[in-house]
């Protein structure tokens, strides 16, 4: 009986105690953890052995983790290993460089270690959700291997979180929990799970961000996910609208046939 290949996950940390916790709650729940001190010690790793996942503080000595991501995202041969921050660091400026930067997901010290195991979870699953879809076919791992010059670099996993406030505080909703979004200028109100989100962003940034999770643009401000569409109401005056799953009424703009391709997507 052929055992499956453990999980490996790159930590990233500089401080020992941490890391020691870290590991050991990874490594019990069945991952195989390599730990970096810094990010050049983490680039040496790398070379040696591509992990599926990398688990990175953000202070760090020689070289930081803000860093360390973007040089992992230039490289063509990492751009498909997700990448997540375990930091202490939970200003609003070192979320916004984290998630700009290209990582799936963030934590912030201290954490309890379900969460540590539901976030590690989760981003594993979105780096093999992308490796089954590569273009180089389904079930075959996509990330180039550098031994073969025929290999097909891949584009960088799609940006899976957005940063949103609510009663004053600031924190990550993943694009996945959202069910459409409504544009006020430069701002955008995120519905999702029956709640309301603000965030300032235009809705064509917010297009190019999402790109590839099931959203279509209904009319110039609104961007809906299209399982959450239920039927389509056209008016005597030609007037067309949209209804949801939860009964909202939305006007669109777009044709007849195009609402018609989306109900049957």
């Amino acid at each position: 009986m052929i055992t499956p290949r453990r999980q490996r996950i790159l930590l990233v940390e500089d401080d020992r105690a941490t890391a020691a916790v870290t590991k050991r709650l990874l490594v019990t729940a069945g991952y195989q953890v390599t730990v970096a001190d810094n990010g050049v010690q983490a680039l040496a790793r790398l070379r040696a052995q591509e992990p599926d996942m990398i688990a990175s503080d953000i202070c760090m000595p020689n070289m930081d983790g803000i860093e360390f991501l973007l040089t992992v995202r230039a490289n063509p041969n990492w751009r498909q290993i997700s990448f997540i921050f375990i930091t202490g660091k939970g200003s609003v400026g070192d979320l916004r460089a984290a998630l700009q930067g290209g990582a799936n997901d963030y934590l912030i010290k201290p954490f309890l270690p379900k969460e540590l195991l539901r976030v590690v979870a989760a981003a594993l699953q979105r780096q093999s959700r992308a490796v089954l879809t590569a273009e180089t076919g389904e079930g075959v791992d996509a990330r180039p291997d550098a031994s073969s010059k025929h290999a097909t670099p891949v584009e960088p996993i799609a940006q899976t979180r957005v940063l949103v406030k609510e009663n004053g505080a600031i924190f990550s909703l993943g694009v996945n929990d959202i069910d459409r979004v409504e544009s006020t200028g430069n701002y955008l109100t995120i519905f999702a799970a029956g709640k309301r989100h603000m965030l300032r962003k235009t809705l064509s940034a917010f297009q190019h961000e999402s790109a590839g999770q099931a959203f279509h643009k209904i009319s110039r401000s609104n961007v809906v996910r299209i399982k959450l569409i239920r039927r389509i109401i056209l008016s005597p005056t030609g007037r067309k609208q949209i209804v949801l799953q939860d009964g909202t009424l939305l006007t669109t703009t777009l044709s007849r046939a195009t609402l018609s391709a989306l109900l049957r997507a």
